[in-house]
């Protein structure tokens, strides 16, 4: 391990190269003094190696260390976990590939590690949607797509995504059984690594923090700027409750999965009738409501075949369908 590293940037990536290159110039191009010290750590998901051409072009330009690893087998937990293990520092920020990093991003990060000796640090993220968005349901999807938190940094009680987050590994290691890695890989295709994770950081009376200041921009793209997008998320985003009860450390927690089966359920009669009812008379915030509506559907249909993909490749056609089907 080079010790002179001090603070580990991993990005996760697949098949998203000019998000890719668009991450690390950002970078490359913040006056953080934390950057002087700073490495960064390309886990590339594809099993082609597709992004390692771009890592090895933006390497001729500048003094930050560049690493690359690949990584073969699709998964979001398979990538960040290989990210991790050629990390040379212990302290681990990561952003994704279709993240960019506003200055002062790292030096806020390591500032409120410093000031609030919290396990993991989390920022805000700001979205950036295509220029051609409709406006009918804008504002929503920049919420959707944004964290917002704290106007200042603080410790906080619960914990966000990995996108933009600062990782203390010698806090979390001891959270972990022996020989585990620190994301599962239940979570390869459906995502929810971090949510299981940090679910078993804070089990273990460690802490989580905020970095009001330390902003990256998520880049939203057409693909995704639509609420079929959206709420399929949602629905997965309401299914974590439940997953995490199923995942138990200590065992299938059954009392508080029925608990949040029966919420779930009423969520979604209570919030889709309302939903409905906003949609008829074209409610600015109709969105909102099938939002809430739908994360609340996902509680109760947690379970096979209602788990959806959104991580890695599917190159069997039946297996393919099958995720497509349970999306619709």
């Amino acid at each position: 391990m080079n010790q002179s590293v001090k603070v580990s940037i991993v990005i996760p990536t697949f098949r998203r190269n000019d998000g890719l290159e668009n991450a690390i110039t950002s970078i490359l191009n913040m006056t953080d003094a934390a950057l002087e010290t700073a490495e960064i750590v390309v886990a590339d998901n594809s099993p082609e190696a597709g992004a390692k051409s771009t890592v090895e072009q933006l390497k001729l330009n500048t003094s930050v260390p560049i690493n690359y690893v690949s990584e073969p087998t699709p998964g979001v937990s398979n990538a960040r976990n290989a990210g991790l293990a050629v990390a040379n520092s212990r302290l681990i920020a990561f952003i994704d590939d279709d993240e960019t990093a506003q200055n002062g991003w790292l030096d806020n990060l390591v500032a409120a590690h410093q000031k609030l000796g919290a396990a993991v640090i989390f920022g805000p993220v700001e979205t950036v949607l295509p220029t051609d968005t409709p406006p009918a349901h804008k504002q929503y999807l920049e919420d959707f797509f944004s964290r917002k938190g704290p106007s200042e940094t603080k410790l906080i009680d619960e914990a966000f995504g990995c996108g933009n987050a600062f990782l203390d590994l010698d806090r979390i290691q001891p959270c972990l059984p022996e020989n585990e890695p620190f994301f599962n890989k239940i979570a390869n295709e459906t995502g929810g690594e971090d949510d299981y994770l940090f679910a078993r950081v804070k089990q273990h009376g460690e802490t989580f923090g905020w970095a009001h200041n330390a902003i990256v921009d998520e880049h939203v793209p057409e693909k995704r700027a639509h609420l079929g997008y959206t709420l399929r998320r949602a629905f997965a985003y309401g299914q974590g409750p439940s997953t995490n009860c199923w995942r138990n450390n200590d065992g299938i927690d059954i009392p508080r999965l029925l608990m949040w089966m029966i919420i779930g359920t009423g969520q979604f009669i209570i919030y889709g009738i309302s939903a409905l009812a906003m949609f008829a008379i074209k409610h600015p915030k109709r969105a909102y409501m099938l939002d809430k509506a739908v994360r609340g559907l996902g509680k109760p249909l947690w379970f096979p075949p209602f788990i959806l993909q959104f991580y890695g490749d599917i190159p069997d056609k039946k297996k393919r369908k099958k995720v497509i089907k349970s999306a619709t």
